[in-house]
């Protein structure tokens, strides 16, 4: 179900730009009989990230000038005012206990062509970067784990019971989320199959859950998920074996090991030791169809750099302005590939 969070940026200079016209006490509600000429009005910005809250509000009292103040003209009104912004992302096609709605190919098309947007603004190519390795993992992982369907919360016994675990451990880390005691919302959810309860907070720890759904946040989680793990596996880490005994382990940042540490959410190699052996043969094959090698190293470059700023160098203020911004130029693209489409159907009648 499709969700939306306003961000009125513009509130914060509303009451000057109305002041100047002498619009303020006109304009702003007051109760009936109330005898006061001027208004409180709050204002404040958010900006999410990783691990950040949203700030708190502050109000001023702003005095309305008189509305014959010298120097205003009648074409006052053509000051154009500036709309909210609205963070909208991609609500989720299903819920929880709802079988999944019937993809169609040309839906699935244009998921990858979204994925491949993304991936190429990510400019993965840059800095030495000499392959569009990223691009195939994070295909191999959506056709596997949602057959490149959008928006999916999914209903595997597996992925409810791992929520369910993942909730126990990781509910006291999202404190002050909103959502955080309404355990039906941390599912998981999306493109790759994300345990919300682990993913979310690589988004932004007071963010609904179900922001997972969008599949664009979902490829910008990836990358963060993917990112860590390559730091990680650089170092040494502690890990446990079967037995429950500790141990150092330490290996390559290839991208076999970046899938299982981003998928398992450990960077440990799997206790059975015939259990890991299997998922890494499971995992070759794949990436085998795709012409990824599993044993490539991968440096910072190759998992690229999220955009700042739109195709037309417009900066984006946070994350929120990012997805939407991406959303549109999406959109753009598709309407020009159906507006191509329909040419050539016009053109073969």
């Amino acid at each position: 179900m499709p969700f939306k969070i306003s961000t009125p940026r513009f509130l914060g200079k509303l009451p000057q730009r109305l002041a100047v016209f002498g619009l303020l006490t006109a304009c702003s509600p007051t109760e009936p009989g109330s005898e006061s000429d001027s208004t409180v009005v709050t204002s404040g910005t958010s900006s999410t990230g990783v691990d950040s809250g949203t700030g708190e509000s502050s109000g001023e009292v702003y005095e309305a000038p008189s509305l014959e103040a010298p120097g205003i003209g009648e074409d006052f009104m053509d000051v154009e005012i500036e709309e909210p912004f609205v963070f909208a992302p991609h609500g989720c096609v299903n819920e929880l206990g709802q079988r999944r709605p019937k993809i169609e190919e040309a839906e699935q098309e244009a998921t990858k062509r979204l994925i491949r947007h993304v991936v190429e603004r990510m400019n993965t190519k840059k800095k030495g970067a000499k392959n569009d390795s990223f691009l195939k993992l994070l295909m191999l992982v959506a056709l596997r784990e949602a057959s490149f369907q959008k928006g999916l919360v999914h209903q595997l016994p597996a992925d409810q019971w791992g929520s369910i675990a993942a909730r126990r451990k990781m509910k006291p880390k999202y404190k002050g989320n909103s959502h955080n005691n309404d355990p039906e919302k941390w599912q998981t959810y999306g493109l790759f199959g994300m345990n919300s309860n682990y993913f979310t907070i690589l988004w932004d720890k007071l963010a609904d859950p179900r922001v997972l759904c969008d599949p664009i946040v979902d490829v910008l989680a990836y990358k963060r998920a993917a990112e860590r793990a390559r730091r990680k596996l650089g170092t040494t880490i502690r890990c446990k074996d079967a037995d429950g005994d500790f141990y150092d382990y330490k290996d390559k940042s290839t991208w076999i090991n970046i899938h299982r540490a981003v998928s398992r959410g450990s960077a440990c190699p799997h206790k059975n030791e015939a259990h890991e052996n299997e998922k890494n043969d499971y995992f070759r094959r794949r990436a085998a169809r795709l012409r990824l090698d599993p044993d490539e190293v991968v440096t910072s470059a190759m998992l690229g750099e999220e955009p700042d700023a739109s195709l037309d160098g417009e900066k984006w203020p946070d994350q929120e302005h990012m997805v939407m911004g991406l959303w549109g130029e999406i959109k753009k693209v598709e309407a020009e590939l159906a507006a191509e489409e329909a040419e050539k159907a016009n053109s073969k009648d």
